[in-house]
């Protein structure tokens, strides 16, 4: 009785947790005009290809620099806005 018990806690848990991972993931897969961010961030992002915030968050900095109409600025911009 105690291991059928031990046994449906455990599938709840299981879903528990995929459910909140779902959530957390949901933010990633957020879509970069959401962010708003500036004309001048966004073009950046949008001539590097980057569309959603999952994309954005496997790009070092040096990589974001490399855009074209990405500076300093512009970076700091975006990493303020993908970190709230």
């Amino acid at each position: 009785m105690d291991e059928q018990y031990d046994l449906l806690r455990i599938k709840e848990m299981a879903h528990e947790i995929g459910v909140l991972a779902d959530k957390i993931l949901s933010g990633y897969r957020t879509p970069i005009s959401e962010l708003g961010l500036s004309s001048r961030a966004q073009n950046a992002l949008t001539r590097g290809k980057v569309e959603y915030v999952e994309q954005l968050m496997k790009l070092s900095e040096d990589d974001l620099l490399r855009f074209r109409g990405m500076g300093e600025k512009t970076l700091n911009e975006i990493m303020g806005a993908i970190k709230h």
